[in-house]
């Protein structure tokens, strides 16, 4: 529902999620759907409860590397996943704008990822969200390396079209008119892959960019 847009319905049902986790005391599936809550509230501009619940849904995650049981998953599972959610919380402080706050985030993801050295799809997508960082942050050519690294591993269409998405993107902001082709080849990519996968969020942002690109 969250991915279809239908945030009403999505958040009723995340709610319901984190208040079942409390019932069963299982922080994992209090956190899922505070994580989740708190990606509906930054798509609808609401950053400061995005902040709020991306922090809650960290503190929960990490209680659960204090339970021993299986069913909540590996110890570095868990690390994985808490890296996860601050590369939505930096997301969510890029579109804020509160860059450092942004920039405390990657700090941590990295020293996960510099001690775990598994490169799944979750370190795609933090490459992806550090290059959009560092478009904000001017620094156009570290973007267009972290999205090469990241495009060299994407296994799923969703990443290859948020990869394809940032690309047209520095080439838009850079004025780029040289690689106008380009830039149309792949934003038309990114808005076909986004709609064969039904992400009418990413699909709506694509169309934007296209608009502005027409």
């Amino acid at each position: 529902l969250r991915k279809l847009g239908q945030f009403d319905e999505a958040r009723i049902a995340f709610e319901e999620t984190s208040k079942c986790g409390e019932l069963a005391g299982d922080p994992y599936q209090i956190s899922l759907g505070y994580a989740n809550l708190a990606k509906i509230f930054y798509h609808q501009l609401d950053f400061d409860l995005g902040y709020q619940y991306n922090e809650k849904a960290f503190d929960f995650l990490s209680r659960s590397l204090d339970i021993d049981d299986p069913m909540h998953g590996s110890k570095t599972g868990i690390r994985l996943f808490m890296a996860e959610y601050k590369r939505l919380a930096a997301e969510c402080y890029i579109w804020g704008r509160e860059y450092d706050k942004a920039a405390e985030c990657f700090a941590y993801i990295e020293s996960v990822y510099s001690e775990i050295q598994i490169r799944d799809r979750y370190y795609v997508r933090y490459l992806y969200s550090l290059a959009l960082y560092s478009i904000c942050r001017h620094d156009v050519s570290h973007a267009r390396e972290l999205l090469g690294q990241a495009e060299m591993l994407c296994r799923n269409n969703y990443d290859r079209a948020t990869v394809l998405y940032y690309e047209a993107i520095i080439n838009f902001v850079s004025a780029d008119h040289l690689a106008g082709r380009k830039i149309c080849s792949r934003i038309e990519r990114s808005i076909d892959l986004f709609e064969e996968i039904n992400s009418n969020i990413e699909l709506t942002e694509a169309r934007i960019l296209a608009s502005l690109m027409s």
